[in-house]
């Protein structure tokens, strides 16, 4: 895909959206010194271009500098600042690096901009499970109104709950309970004695 989307760039040399996509892919295969170093050209071209300071957000947290993270998630609210649901990911990167009071403070300034805390829940849930408050975590998780079953399942495994999470993945996934259990043969008689 790569050689594609140098082909495209050449191309298309004034989209934002392209360049992004080439500058991901290269971090996806590991470049991740090019793929800042072409993200900050970027941003001098497209100043303005939101999925650029997103993107500089996930290369720096995949470095593991919660910095320079942080700091493209200020920087994405500044140029848009009703974007509330991508700076979101400067939340997730507090939670991501340890910072739960931090990732609180952020949520509760988003709540407070948004107008709606149900968007929140979800990761105020997983901070829960962070700080190892795993009741208030579950409380919690009965506010989330769109909380999808698989979803649910990580939760309540998370939270120590496996009895209701399995009646969970029963009612999901049934097949999944009843598949036979797969025979295993070795051409090596070394693998029969391991197994025992």
């Amino acid at each position: 895909a790569l050689p594609l989307l140098e082909r495209a760039v050449k191309l298309d040399p004034l989209s934002p959206v392209i360049q992004n996509e080439y500058v991901s892919a290269l971090a996806t295969i590991g470049q991740f010194d090019r793929a800042l170093a072409l993200n900050t050209e970027m941003l001098h071209s497209f100043p303005d271009y939101a999925g650029a300071y997103q993107l500089r957000a996930r290369l720096f947290q995949l470095k593991g500098d919660m910095v320079e993270t942080v700091r493209a998630w200020d920087s994405l609210r500044r140029i848009d600042p009703e974007a509330t649901k991508l700076q979101m990911g400067r939340c997730e990167t507090l939670q991501h690096f340890g910072a739960l009071a931090e990732a609180l403070a952020c949520l509760d300034d988003l709540d407070r901009r948004s107008g709606s805390p149900q968007s929140t829940l979800n990761l105020r849930t997983a901070l829960r499970v962070s700080a190892g408050d795993y009741d208030g975590a579950l409380k919690l998780m009965a506010r989330v109104q769109t909380l999808e079953p698989w979803g649910r399942v990580w939760r309540l495994l998370a939270t120590d709950h496996p009895a209701e999470a399995l009646k969970i993945l029963q009612e999901i996934d049934p097949g999944m309970f009843i598949q036979p259990v797969p025979k295993l043969t070795s051409n090596y008689s070394w693998d029969a004695v391991a197994a025992q």
